[in-house]
């Protein structure tokens, strides 16, 4: 569980007013007793993230928020930081003591809708209901939008998850290659272990795209940008595919064999969490730009940038070397993300290995809000060395 990466992970985040009992819920989910509990209004002050392996699902992440209702000016920073939360998050439990939901929560839930954010109303009764829950129970309802609970004792929970696993078993899942190949198709993967691959490791898009291709029983052959050309005179065949680096593509497609498609894994990784479409129809806006246009470069892990790091340096040189001097460069890691970006005349964004899809989609959504083109790491390079137009680019 703890090997797969958050951004391939389901997200379950528990919403609600202060003191609906959220935090109690959660330990009960998880079976251990995680989140502190108390009686006063506000325990949680921070975005709290848990990991449990959920049968059949797999290995999901629950996220515990603060109350929706919280006050002060340090409560509506705390409120802003749960609703941003929501930008990754693939199931809501909203969580309540209420019989009646207030309008606010409404709305909250309309918003949700608008999202396509599938949720469950979690009603966690009081003691006094006893009878109540003991009636719906007996009832055998198996309702995926209303489930009634007791998290101080438990009694409602098996109902409650099995909604859970219901309706995100719902959930189509995108792959980045694996329903593209045939059983015994042979792939070959051209991998550079430079100074950005950590030491004595793959880096993600590498071991994810190798692990559906395994999956998928085709013949993945591993090499480098060194050894390429050997690797394909020892074949008796070329391959059908090559996926490469898009920081070598073009080095690649110079000695790609003629007839053999070839694309990236951060192409592959976009096609699973981003819209391509989108980012060729952005990678065309490179072309428009001019001295003093601002671009943004976000990618979804933090690290350590070394000489020759592709968003701070390839990317850039790149750009300014074919298209024009003059433009300004901004990049952010992790989770930032600008809430303004007109001042922006393109957004490249990397592959999204770290960041779920829900997180990506929000936002490719809010540059399509404000008509800024984005594109991606390696549409954008591949455009950039004249062959986006002869790579393969799966639908």
């Amino acid at each position: 569980m703890q090997q797969t990466p958050k951004g391939n992970q389901l997200h379950i985040g528990l919403f609600g007013k202060r003191n609906a009992g959220k935090s109690t819920l959660m330990n009960r989910l998880l079976g251990q007793d995680l989140s502190i509990v108390s009686p006063i209004a506000g325990t949680t002050t921070d975005i709290v993230h848990k990991s449990k392996e959920w049968h059949p699902l797999g290995p999901v992440i629950f996220v515990d928020t603060p109350g929706l209702d919280d006050e002060g000016e340090l409560g509506k920073l705390r409120v802003q930081k749960a609703f941003e939360t929501l930008q990754q998050i693939d199931l809501v439990l909203w969580v309540s003591q209420e019989p009646e939901l207030e309008e606010a929560a409404k709305q909250i839930l309309e918003k949700l809708k608008g999202r396509d954010i599938p949720y469950i109303m979690v009603y966690n009764i009081h003691e006094e209901h006893h009878e109540w829950l003991q009636e719906q129970e007996e009832k055998k309802e198996e309702s995926l939008a209303y489930i009634p609970i007791n998290a101080q004792n438990g009694q409602g929970m098996e109902q409650l998850k099995r909604a859970i696993t219901q309706t995100l078993s719902q959930k189509n899942e995108k792959k980045c290659i694996g329903d593209k190949v045939q059983v015994g198709e042979v792939i070959m993967l051209v991998m550079p272990q430079d100074l950005q691959a950590p030491k004595g490791r793959l880096i993600l898009p590498q071991v994810q795209i190798l692990r559906e291709l395994l999956d998928a029983h085709a013949i993945p052959i591993l090499t480098t940008k060194e050894t390429l050309k050997e690797t394909l005179a020892a074949l008796h065949k070329p391959p059908s595919l090559m996926i490469t680096d898009s920081q070598i593509f073009k080095e690649v497609y110079e000695i790609c064999p003629n007839g053999v498609r070839l694309t990236s894994f951060s192409i592959l990784m976009a096609r699973q969490k981003g819209d391509l479409n989108q980012y060729i129809e952005g990678a065309r806006a490179i072309s428009r730009l001019k001295k003093g246009d601002h671009i943004l470069i976000a990618e979804s892990c933090t690290h350590n940038p070394l000489h020759g790091d592709i968003a701070r340096h390839k990317i850039p040189r790149a750009i300014t070397k074919k298209i024009t001097e003059g433009v300004v460069f901004e990049n952010i890691c992790g989770n930032s993300f600008p809430e303004d970006l007109a001042k922006y005349s393109l957004i490249i964004q990397c592959g999204g290995c770290m960041h779920t899809p829900r997180q990506v989609q929000a936002r490719i959504e809010k540059a399509q809000a404000t008509q800024c083109p984005i594109t991606n790491f390696g549409v954008a390079l591949a455009y950039l060395a004249g062959i986006l137009e002869k790579i393969w680019i799966p639908s």
